[in-house]
């Protein structure tokens, strides 16, 4: 949860970072970077391609720590040793904690690539400057840093056309004889490559708020349910039934990684509503 907080404010902060710059920023870097409104995957993939450090090895840690969860479930465990059945008296059962050494080794060298990973985040973090000096991710800190009349004019005339923006770097900083400060119009652009975070958002957030989605996630969870009913009331010895009565691996690996894949599709469904 914590590291989940660090993480949202940095793909916020992101943008304000890149207009700081001292030769501005692209669109596609700040204006319209769809950080915010992506997956973690796509999120990897764009920071890649477009070179931004904090936000890679910051998706990079996300991943390692939702590998962590269900490993850790499986990795301490109860076992029993004597006579442990349903129509004994438990007077020859003996519970025990026991540790499997791979997974918490596992786990071990997934937490230190995980410490070596925050630790350049954040030096490179501490090193970087955003230029704002109050909640800018708000409705009012946003109008506040947007005062240039040729950046707002622009915008009046885009009329959904985000290759207008393309066109053109912008600022964070002072303008107009250093009586006004915000988000300005820097210098054009001459590249024609215009890629732009839209139709990332598009193939991502947006694809979780499909009739399709929706529908495949709520089947799949009334599918869990039947199942979890199922192995409650059938008594029928079967290889399904065996398996979840063990104490072996996979049962809690199993059920922790569902859990997870739900969070994941859930966060992505709030965050694109």
């Amino acid at each position: 949860m914590c590291w989940d907080m660090i993480y949202v404010n940095a793909k916020q902060m992101e943008p304000f970072f890149r207009l700081n710059a001292v030769t501005g920023a692209s669109a596609t870097d700040s204006l319209l970077c769809g950080y915010t409104n992506s997956n973690i995957f796509t999120t990897l993939r764009t920071s890649f391609t477009k070179r931004h450090g904090v936000i890679m090895f910051s998706t990079i840690v996300s991943i390692l720590i939702k590998i962590c969860t269900p490993l850790a479930a499986e990795a301490v465990y109860v076992g029993t040793n004597g006579t442990c059945t349903s129509t004994g008296d438990g007077s020859n059962c003996y519970p025990y904690l026991a540790l499997r050494p791979w997974a918490a080794w596992t786990i071990e060298i997934v937490l230190i690539i995980i410490f070596l990973m925050v630790v350049p985040v954040t030096i490179l973090i501490s090193k970087r400057q955003s230029g704002i000096y109050s909640e800018a991710t708000s409705i009012a800190g946003i109008a506040v840093l947007c005062q240039d009349h040729t950046l707002m004019d622009m915008t009046d005339q885009i009329q959904a056309q985000d290759d207008v923006l393309s066109n053109y770097r912008y600022k964070l900083g002072r303008f107009v004889a250093n009586h006004q400060y915000g988000i300005h119009l820097f210098s054009s652009e001459s590249d024609d490559t215009r890629q732009l975070d839209r139709q990332n958002r598009k193939e991502s957030v947006l694809l979780t708020l499909r009739p399709y989605s929706l529908g495949l996630f709520w089947l799949s969870l009334v599918g869990l349910l039947v199942l979890i009913q199922y192995y409650y009331n059938i008594s029928t010895v079967t290889g399904f039934e065996r398996f979840m009565d063990s104490q072996g691996f996979g049962v809690r690996l199993m059920m922790t990684t569902i859990g997870v894949l739900i969070k994941l599709y859930w966060t992505q469904l709030d965050g694109g509503m």
